[in-house]
């Protein structure tokens, strides 16, 4: 289990660092979505073999396999769809080859080399040889279906449109200056390079640190009765998904959100297990506890990091990373002395160790910094940002309780924190929905949802194992009601922090260290010293504050990288050019803004549309500018969407017709025979008034006309080719009442079609048919038909007393 996390750890770092150098400067989704797994496909055959050293360097050249295989496809690019050679192939033989290798490196290890290298070839042999046969197979029940295309095989409805690229709208037709764009762009590679060297090295020195340590066992066969891995799992997962996916509210950040928070907790879990280890214990001996406080000490992190999202390059997070959780671990073992027989706090939960340190930490740094210049509104969320935000929200508030209650023993002390803070969560919950439509003006906002529903979860930490149930309610709702007011008000920060964290994390952080102290007031027993935690409290609020603000001074703002746009994605990844990244990037009505985002009172963001009376004329031009190009992005958009309407449609007459064709075996095939008879012989006598119009009248010829003409040929060449299957049918064969009700639902459905068969609408007695009115002397002035490219719709010119006819897109989809 562990040596598996470890190689795991590494082949994440690994591969983060060397994206950029193999990318061009800029990270790319398809390495980070696989290589790094890469660890543990190679960690496999040896997991219970090496120690830790040994895992890191397996991880680590692992993910250095992979990623290069997927950056540079040696092997197998044209047919491997998802990357399997990169991801399981190559790393799984180069596991393989480690486990030949383990005899001579490991003494003890009851392996046999020839027979590691002898069921490796042998492996190797079957699954070609089958895989051969296997495809041959398929090839023979190869069906001719479209690839890559769900609406082959699933109902989608008209959620699979074609997306087409979008190109670079620039506002008003002007082009940027190509010579120093090209010059940023060239800045800014190389500097998100130099990132992957920093990582690289510090790995290499974390690994080289790892060559003595040892894997302390002595609590192995208690794992299972003491549920410290299900503890473990439950805290990676907030730390994975529960922090990643809180902060993709930035509807221009999800990768960010999402990728860097899984390169923090990587690289944070190493660094953090190596510092504190030794300044806490004085050796590396590694066990599940040890893997869970780095997780501890990487929420830290991460709280810092919603302050900064957004606004800090990755060659600044790994710089953040590693002197924050220097930091950190110097607080907790030295100054709160969590590794002493008698710790100067008591705080299982983490309240004041993490959330009070990570947030004014955060806060401090991202003072020194100050707020994010020219931020293009990207600092907002959209719709669908805000749906996955959620869901990182509700991951957070599952397994709260394991990272409250996770590193104490078992017994009456853990499940008393475990009640408890499922009891502190559920009011803050219950408190934030009730208080938002008050501060809201009668509507609930996602952002408290989003927050303050976990500040009981923060405030109950500290008390958790010491209070008793109504106490771990009122200090639940108390926290939810003090987070919901910070949201829907902003009273601290609001310029500066992008995520909230002053009000999720750092009020909810000191009142539930205020509480803490008053414990020994309330509650007889507890052995808590009302003195030392608050001393505790101020220690750490005096040295998150210091070293923050040291770390934004003197270090994040020496390395600030003016050529990177704050909250984009394209700052940093390799972007898919779907259309939807550039859609929120330059759309700034899209969604609900949040002002600057840094959680400011939504209240605020509330404003009627329109110029505000602080506005210039250059402000105002950048407005339209930026509307100008909204709406061009949004017309290409559009007509793509009606191309690929046109091409549904199509794709739609095509399963009709094939369904049709199954009606030749039914027993109901006379009887839909007759139904479809008469359709065609009023189809007929519509196309004889079509072809002689009144003699009174000159019949206008025009491409609708001959469109329309076309069309009624085709409908009722379909209708001969039914009659011909239909016809060998026995026209004998009974129909009940059942048969007899769906024949005239057909019926309907097929005089309905006919209605909006080309203008065939009857007004009185006169039947107009393309713009051509017989049995009257009035005439409809033909209209053109609307392009699929076309933005606007055709304007039709009636003559007065006339019925107008409908948009033929309108009766080509109906027709569909």
């Amino acid at each position: 289990l562990i040596n598996t996390v470890l190689a795991i750890l590494a082949s994440t770092v690994v591969t983060f660092a060397l994206t950029p150098m193999l990318q061009g400067g800029k990270l790319a989704t398809v390495p980070v979505q696989n290589a790094t797994l890469a660890g543990g496909v190679s960690i496999g055959a040896t997991a219970n073999l090496v120690g830790p050293f040994g895992a890191l360097v397996i991880g680590g050249l692992a993910g250095l396999l992979s990623t290069v295989g997927f950056c540079k496809s040696p092997f197998f690019g044209d047919v491997d769809t998802c990357g399997i050679s990169n991801l399981h192939g190559m790393p799984g033989i180069f596991g393989g080859l480690v486990s030949v290798l383990v005899p001579f490196m490991y003494e003890g290890a009851k392996v046999n080399a020839a027979h590691q290298l002898n069921g490796l070839l042998i492996t190797l042999f079957i699954a070609v040889f089958a895989g051969r046969v296997a495809g041959k197979l398929l090839l023979l029940l190869e069906d001719g279906s479209e690839p890559f295309n769900d609406a082959e095989y699933w109902a989608c409805g008209d959620g699979c449109p074609a997306i087409e690229p979008q190109s670079p709208v620039y506002p008003r037709g002007d082009l940027p200056d190509m010579k120093s764009e090209c010059e940023r762009i060239v800045e800014h590679s190389w500097a998100t390079s130099k990132f992957g060297s920093v990582a690289i090295l510090i790995l290499a020195l974390v690994v080289g640190c790892f060559l003595n340590a040892d894997l302390d066992l002595s609590q192995a066969g208690s794992t299972d009765q003491s549920s410290i891995y299900n503890f473990y799992v439950g805290v990676a997962l907030m730390m994975f998904v529960g922090f990643g996916y809180l902060m993709t509210f930035l509807k221009a950040y999800g990768l960010g959100a999402v990728g860097f928070t899984m390169y923090i907790t990587c690289l944070g879990v190493l660094f953090a297990v190596l510092v504190e280890s030794y300044m806490g214990k004085g050796n590396l001996a590694i066990d599940f506890l040890s893997l869970l406080n780095g997780n501890f000490a990487v929420a830290a992190v991460l709280i810092s990091f919603g302050g900064l999202i957004g606004k800090i390059s990755p060659l600044q997070i790994t710089v953040l990373v590693v002197v924050e959780l220097f930091c950190y671990c110097f607080n907790k073992v030295f100054l709160l002395q969590q590794y002493s027989k008698s710790p100067l706090i008591a705080d299982c939960g983490g309240t004041i160790i993490i959330h009070v340190f990570g947030a004014y930490f955060g806060l401090a740094a991202a003072s020194a910094l100050g707020p994010a210049k020219d931020d293009k509104d990207l600092n907002a969320s959209s719709y669908t940002s805000d749906i996955f935000s959620l869901v990182g929200t509700v991951f957070l508030w599952l397994f709260w309780p394991s990272f409250v209650a996770g590193a104490l023993p078992a017994g009456a002390g853990q499940t008393t924190a475990l009640i408890n803070t499922v009891l502190a969560l559920l009011a803050s919950t219950v408190v934030t929905f009730a208080l938002t439509p008050m501060l809201q003006g009668g509507k609930l906002a996602t952002v408290p949802v989003q927050n303050a529903t976990l500040a009981g979860g923060v405030s109950i930490g500290a008390t958790a194992n010491l209070v008793g149930p109504f106490g771990a309610l009122v200090i639940g709702g108390l926290a939810g009601l003090l987070s919901t007011v910070g949201f829907c008000k902003s009273p601290f920060f609001g310029d500066v922090d992008t995520c909230g964290i002053s009000n999720l994390h750092g009020m909810p952080g000191i009142f539930g260290g205020m509480v803490s102290v008053l414990i020994p007031f309330m509650y007889e027993g507890t052995g808590v010293s009302a003195a030392n935690q608050l001393n505790g409290m101020i220690l750490t609020l005096c040295v998150s504050v210091s070293c923050g603000w040291a770390t934004g001074k003197y270090l994040l703002l020496k390395l600030n990288d003016d050529s990177c746009e704050p909250f984009s994605d394209s700052s940093f990844w390799i972007c898919s050019d779907d259309g939807q990244h550039k859609e929120q990037h330059e759309s700034t009505a899209m969604g609900s803004s949040r002002g600057a985002l840094t959680r400011q009172p939504i209240s605020d963001t509330r404003h009627a549309e329109g110029l505000s009376s602080s506005e210039s004329h250059s402000q105002l031009a950048g407005r339209i500018d930026n509307v100008e190009g909204t709406l061009s992005a949004q017309m290409s958009r559009v007509e793509a969407r009606m191309l690929g309407m046109e091409q549904s449609v199509s794709q739609q007459m095509a399963r009709l017709e094939a369904k049709l064709q199954g009606v030749t075996g039914s027993e109901y095939g006379p009887a839909i025979l007759e139904q479809l008879n008469r359709i065609e012989a009023q189809a007929r006598v519509a196309e004889a008034g079509h072809a002689k119009p009144a003699a009174t009248e000159a019949a206008p010829v025009g491409p609708d006309t001959q469109l329309r003409k076309e069309t009624l040929d085709e409908v009722l060449s379909q209708l001969k080719r039914l009659e011909e299957k239909l016809a060998p049918q026995d026209s004998s064969q009974a129909t009940d009442g059942e048969v007899q009700a769906q024949l005239s639902r057909i019926e309907n459905k097929l005089a309905a079609v006919q209605s909006r068969l080309p203008n065939m609408s009857r007004m009185g007695s006169t039947t107009s048919l393309g713009g051509v009115t017989t049995g009257s002397s009035q005439s409809v002035v033909p209209a053109t038909r609307p392009t699929a490219m076309s933005p606007t719709r055709t304007t039709r010119t009636v003559q007065p007393g006339t019925q107008q006819a409908s948009p033929y897109l309108h009766q080509y989809r109906n027709i569909g």
